[in-house]
């Protein structure tokens, strides 16, 4: 981004901590934040009123109405989570202008969970390409373990293999496979029901550049 663009983005994420204090900057927005894409998520949109907005999604616990505030020119979309899953997000910026958003490990949890919210799964693959040689991946496996339900491991493990991050023998996979359960996902959530179907990892890939 331009410095100007980086500095509007960096304001956006300390009014959006304010706003949410119990939340964190998610999805493509926090894709955007470590370095990971163009961010989709964060990029100038157009607003109701045909001028430039910039968006912003954080996540926060559940609450009786969601909250979609527009405020200088940002929009802030809150996406509310179990209190539960409320974990794995870090406090930045100097005092008096901090910011929330969620660490690495579990932005890609989330991403995984809601690709809808961060350029689909092609976008969320090339940003697991570019997180991966910095992730810890104990913590990571800590979080799917923590996160529970079975489509984020079976998402993650398959797009591990399937860009060659991790060798099918290895043992971190076999842990995420115990997290899988019976049934099977969508690669894409939200996308058609069509393609093939991978009984490793339960999923079918309904989207060709992936399959």
């Amino acid at each position: 981004m331009r410095s100007g663009d980086d500095q509007r983005f960096r304001d956006a994420l300390i009014v959006g901590s304010l706003l949410a204090p119990e939340g964190a900057g998610a999805y493509g927005t926090a894709m955007h934040w470590w370095g990971w894409t163009a961010g989709a998520e964060a990029d100038d949109k157009v607003g109701s009123a045909g001028s430039a907005c910039l968006m912003v999604t954080f996540i926060a616990p559940k609450r009786k109405q969601a909250m979609r505030p527009e405020l200088l020119g940002v929009r802030f979309e809150l996406v509310l989570i179990k209190p539960e899953r409320m974990f794995g997000a870090v406090l930045l910026g100097e005092p008096g202008l901090r910011m929330r958003v969620t660490d690495p490990e579990r932005t890609v949890v989330d991403v995984l969970d809601r690709s809808d919210l961060c350029g689909g799964v092609s976008a969320v693959a090339a940003a697991l390409r570019a997180a991966w040689p910095a992730l810890d991946l104990e913590r990571l496996t800590a979080y799917l373990e923590r996160f529970a339900g079975g489509t984020v491991p079976r998402r993650l493990g398959y797009v591990v293999e399937r860009l060659g991050l991790l060798p099918p023998d290895d043992p971190l996979l076999a842990r995420w496979r115990a997290l899988i359960g019976s049934g099977y996902s969508l690669l894409e959530r939200g996308g058609p029901a069509a393609g093939r179907f991978v009984r490793r990892w339960r999923l079918r890939v309904n989207v060709p550049e992936l399959g």
